[in-house]
């Protein structure tokens, strides 16, 4: 696949919502496998410069540069008659592709004379921080200060131990408590009523707080993931120290002491497989394994302690090993663990959907069981116990029937089969949890910046708050052909002046300082973004080095 191809056929992973409780979670967005574009990706724009539309060379089937034209029928810019009609005929052969009756609907969509004359007016600062800017908002985002400052105030606390323990003041059983406390810590993170509650909670400061008070809550709100990791690695030592202090103080060669060694090595064996396996370099390029791993993993390691700490029971009960278990509080804390993982099962359902394709390109899958709120995903997949695809879902308008909707783009094999094979029934998992489109209430005005099918979670706001001040920015190839006129009229009542941009007409924008220009031009508080991983980090980065408050998925949001 080209660089091309990957910027315009992926742009917007998924929907970018977090996917189902597991045990050692440490992504809870369900991504389906992309190509992801590097950071010095010739399809990245020069700042201030646009990449021109590319067209297909019929002989080769490569992608070449040609002019762009601006609105249909006008040439620009002293275009030849010859190079108008390939660029036309070009767009026209990939519009054929697209099912629609209508290729123009009158659709405002934006020209490359409309965004530069934008730009002009408020033009992109240069960023005075260099690599300070770098530290601050990039290697020390609030995600890995909160991991740190979990992972080193429990480092410091093992320490501790393990000097209580030199001095025969620290067992085996109080390291096991220790381990539980974390895995609990680390799985609450995850559980998908902690998160509403978050949300739900940071979306009641009102809008006249401070916007300092706002923005930092509403970080917050989608990178206490790192409160989920730090946890995750700090049980690890934990059990570490668990793991030596009860051979030290079971005996060897007896079963009990046996059984015990052996559990707890290969407990500590499953952990830090799920860690290694969750970096993004694995994560990314073997997704449907460590999704497993991640999963079943979390459920062995969770199942190996609950027999240690049985076994700890009874090894340390005179009779009453019921009495013995209850006193303990590693017994709670996995109780409470075990919970949370069955909650989601206790949501699964195989519901009827009604099947819309947009485009060779999207569908869009209507569910009639409920009205959900906005902002919210929805985990969707044929068979529960091996997939978990999390969609955000855009409900119905008010005065319509109940149900909601979820928008599917092309962005791997599960994608690419809903979409030309439409299921008639689909298992949904969990409950539905709210996402980072949510903490758009907290601003007013705002600019809603999207790309692609990142116009999912958009409307997902959009529906439910028509009245709510903002701007929207929403790039996208053929957007009317491939995602349909009622998502079109969507947008642009809520935004009459909707930026839409064609990229196959105008080419790729400089989306920063598109974004940082209409920010500037209707004075917003803040700005949010819905889109791949690589533009959600420029972008986000770009407007932060510019002290203007900005929101987007993280990897681990």
């Amino acid at each position: 696949m080209t660089c091309r191809e990957a910027e315009n056929d992926k742009e917007t992973a998924e929907n970018l919502y977090p996917s189902d409780l597991t045990t050692f979670n440490f992504a809870p967005f369900d991504i389906d496998p992309i190509d992801f574009i590097p950071l010095d990706s010739p399809c990245t724009p020069a700042r201030g410069s646009w990449t021109d539309p590319p067209r297909q060379d019929a002989d080769r089937g490569e992608v070449s540069p040609v002019s762009v034209t601006g609105e249909a029928g006008e040439k620009e810019g002293g275009m030849s008659d010859q190079s108008h009609d390939t660029a036309i005929s070009s767009d026209a052969e990939e519009r054929a592709l697209i099912p629609v009756s209508e290729v123009d609907d009158g659709f405002k969509i934006a020209t490359r004379q409309d965004i530069e004359a934008l730009q002009n007016r408020h033009q992109l600062p240069a960023n005075t921080g260099g690599s300070v800017s770098w530290m601050r908002y990039c290697f020390l985002s609030l995600y890995r200060r909160l991991m740190a400052i979990v992972f080193l105030a429990n480092f410091v606390a093992l320490l501790a131990c393990i000097v209580k323990a030199a001095q025969g003041r620290f067992t085996y059983g109080q390291a096991a408590n220790a381990t539980s406390v974390t895995l609990f810590a680390g799985t609450l993170m995850r559980h998908e009523n902690y998160i509403n509650l978050v949300f739900w909670s940071i979306t009641r400061i009102p809008n006249t707080a401070p916007i300092a008070l706002r923005r930092s809550f509403a970080k917050f709100a989608y990178s206490q993931g790192g409160i989920h990791a730090g946890s995750g690695v700090s049980a690890f030592g934990w059990l570490v120290l668990y793991v030596i202090l009860a051979c030290r103080q079971l005996r060897l060669g007896t079963a009990k002491g046996n059984a015990m060694a052996v559990m707890s090595s290969v407990t500590g064996l499953v952990l830090l497989t799920i860690i290694t396996t969750a970096h993004p370099t694995f994560r990314n390029r073997y997704h449907n394994a460590w999704e497993n791993i991640h999963r079943y993993g979390g459920y062995t390691a969770i199942g190996l302690v609950w027999a240690q700490i049985i076994l700890i029971a009874v090894i340390t009960s005179d009779s009453n090993t019921g009495m013995a278990l209850i006193q303990t509080p590693a017994f709670w804390f996995l109780l409470i663990i075990t919970g949370f993982i069955i909650h989601p099962y206790l949501y699964l359902r195989r519901l009827p959907v009604d099947a819309e394709k947009l485009s060779n390109h999207a569908t869009r899958l209507r569910f009639h069981d409920q009205t959900l709120p906005s902002c919210v995903a929805a985990r969707l997949g044929h068979n529960p116990l091996t997939e978990n695809h999390a969609f955000a879902t855009i409900p119905n308008r008010d005065g319509e029937d109940k149900g909601y909707s979820v928008i599917i783009s092309n962005a791997g094999d599960w994608t690419r089969d809903i979409i030309d094979n439409p299921p008639k029934k689909i298992w949904i998992k969990g409950a539905p949890t709210r996402g980072v489109m949510r903490i758009a209430s907290l601003f007013k005005p705002i600019v809603v910046v999207t790309t692609g099918s990142g116009i999912g979670p958009c409307l997902s706001f959009l529906q439910v708050n028509p009245n709510h001040p903002l701007r929207i920015i929403w790039s996208a190839r053929f957007p009317e052909q491939t995602y349909g006129k009622e998502i079109m009229s969507s947008v642009l009542t809520s935004d009459p002046n909707a930026i839409i941009i064609d990229t196959k007409v105008t080419g790729q924008p400089d989306l920063e300082a598109l974004t940082y220009a209409l920010y500037k031009d209707i004075e917003a508080e803040a700005i949010v973004i819905i889109s791949n991983p690589k533009v959600t980090r420029d972008v986000v980065f770009t407007m932060e080095s510019r002290d203007v408050p900005a929101f987007g998925a993280i990897f681990d949001s």
